[in-house]
């Protein structure tokens, strides 16, 4: 098997053009943003493969807000604002929406160029395709609540046998209650004693 020449470190840093080529290469989504202007300066062209959306789309912010999914839009963008304002390096998972109107999810992956006396540059970072990984914690968290629900009808069938097995042993001792003679008093036992001893044995006259 021959392996690709790898291409030295310093010809990567003096020549951007190759270094923008391994970026378009990848199948993570390179991206940069001015923060001044709020406005992509940079965009890799892997997005319209994953997204459908044209790379000359991607202007600003705003359409990158846009073109995430509804119910994932504002904790996302407010998220991110808040730790960019703050300096922080961060991630976030959210649906994007493509083109066809379908959505894929989305990690993307943030670091915050900061000027030397500490206000932001700019953003750069990565978006990563992680659709897959998404759908197998799915499946992971439908097969659980299949194995709770199964539980839970295991229990409710234990419980249901419990108490047909304790409905069935109330019948059968009330049914042998019924069939028990009835209580004789002490009193009239003794009286039916007497009784039979007149009755057998009368005192002589």
């Amino acid at each position: 098997m021959t392996l690709p020449p790898v291409i030295p470190l310093s010809v990567i840093c003096e020549d951007p053009g190759v270094y923008r080529t391994l970026l378009e290469s990848t199948k993570a989504i390179p991206w940069r943003i001015d923060w001044a202007t709020m406005r992509f300066t940079y965009i890799g062209p892997q997005i319209e493969e994953l997204l459908g959306w044209s790379q000359a789309s991607w202007l600003t912010v705003d359409d990158w807000a846009n073109r995430i999914h509804e119910e994932d839009r504002q904790k996302t963008v407010e998220f991110c604002v808040a730790q960019s304002q703050k300096g922080v390096d961060h991630e976030a998972d959210y649906r994007a929406i493509t083109y066809q109107g379908d959505h894929v999810w989305i990690r993307d992956v943030v670091h915050v160029v900061r000027r030397p006396y500490g206000s932001v540059e700019s953003l750069v970072g990565f978006m990563f395709d992680i659709s897959a990984r998404k759908e197998a914690e799915d499946k992971i968290v439908q097969l659980q609540r299949e194995l709770e629900l199964l539980s839970y009808r295991d229990s409710l069938n234990r419980c249901r046998q419990q108490a047909h097995v304790r409905h069935s042993l109330s019948h059968r001792v009330g049914k042998s209650a019924r069939k028990r003679p009835p209580a004789v008093s002490r009193d009239h036992r003794y009286r039916l004693l007497q009784a039979v001893q007149r009755s057998l044995w009368p005192r002589a006259r």
